[in-house]
C-alpha cells in the first residue's frame, strides 16, 4: 500500500530528518457527521433527565425472547455460540434493559433508570438478507424519587415515563396512540408517533415477562427506532 511504501522511506531517511509542518492535516478539518452528532446529543439530553447509559451484549438467550412472545421469526441465530444459553442476535432491546435491571435491583437499588442505544438485527426471509439497525431504549422501574425529603414514597408509573418522552423530544409534535405489544401489558401500552410516522412503542412491561427476569415490580420500558428518530429530529 501507498501509505506503508510512505512510512519505509520516512524509516530509511529518518524521520528528524523531516520538517514539520503547523498546518493540519487528513480529517481533523471535516465536518463531523450529522447523524452520529444528533446520537451526541441524544446521549447528553437523557442522561440530563437522569437516566444512566448502559451498554450490553448483542448476544441474548433464547428463553428471553420467549418470555416476550416473539415467536423466532426474523430472528438470527448464531451458528457456533459462545455458551449455550446465548446464542441469538438480539432483535430488541428490551431483554438487554431487563437483564441491567436485574441485576441492579439485586444490588440493592431502589431506582432503576437506564437507556441503551445499540444495534439489534434481524432477518428478512423472503429476501434472504440480514438488517442491522440502530434502536434506542429506556426503561424505568421502582420510587420515582431516591429521597424522601418533602416527597412521599411513589412508584413510577406510565405517565412518569411518558412525561419523561415529552421532555426528550419537546421540540417534536409527539403523538401517543393506544395499541397492543407482545411486550407489554395488556392496556397499558401506546405507539409512538411524529408528524404520522410510527417511532417506537412504550409502556408496562407485562408480569411474565419482569418476572422472568426476578423482578418483582412493575417495569416501565420505551423503544424507538433511530433511523425514523433521527429523520424526524431537527433539535
Amino acid at each position: 500500500r501507498e501509505v506503508d511504501l510512505i512510512e519505509e522511506v520516512g524509516r530509511i531517511h529518518g524521520y528528524d530528518c523531516i520538517e514539520g509542518s503547523r498546518l493540519a492535516r487528513g480529517l481533523m478539518g471535516q465536518a463531523a457527521n450529522q447523524a452520529i452528532s444528533l446520537q451526541s446529543r441524544i446521549r447528553h439530553r437523557l442522561a440530563g433527565l437522569g437516566l444512566d447509559e448502559v451498554v450490553s451484549n448483542t448476544i441474548i438467550e433464547q428463553k428471553w425472547l420467549e418470555l416476550a412472545g416473539c415467536d423466532g421469526d426474523g430472528t438470527l441465530s448464531l451458528v457456533n455460540p459462545l455458551t449455550e444459553g446465548q446464542g441469538i442476535l438480539r432483535p430488541t432491546l428490551v431483554p438487554s434493559l431487563l437483564d441491567v435491571a436485574r441485576r441492579n435491583f439485586n444490588q440493592g437499588f431502589v431506582t432503576v433508570a437506564i437507556f441503551e442505544l445499540g444495534k439489534c438485527f434481524s432477518a428478512m426471509p423472503e429476501s434472504r438478507e440480514e438488517r442491522e439497525g440502530l434502536r434506542l431504549a429506556g426503561l424505568w422501574s421502582g420510587q420515582c424519587t431516591a429521597s424522601t425529603w418533602q416527597a412521599d414514597h411513589r412508584e413510577i408509573d406510565n405517565l412518569d415515563l411518558k412525561g419523561l418522552l415529552e421532555v426528550f423530544l419537546e421540540e417534536m409534535d409527539l403523538s401517543f396512540f393506544a395499541d397492543e405489544h407482545s411486550f407489554f401489558r395488556e392496556g397499558c401500552c401506546a405507539r409512538l408517533q411524529i408528524n404520522g410516522c410510527d417511532l417506537g412503542y412504550l409502556g408496562e412491561v407485562k408480569p411474565v415477562l419482569s418476572s422472568g427476569f426476578d423482578i418483582k415490580r412493575p417495569v416501565y420500558i420505551f423503544e424507538i427506532d433511530l433511523k425514523e428518530l433521527l429523520e424526524q429530529w431537527n433539535p
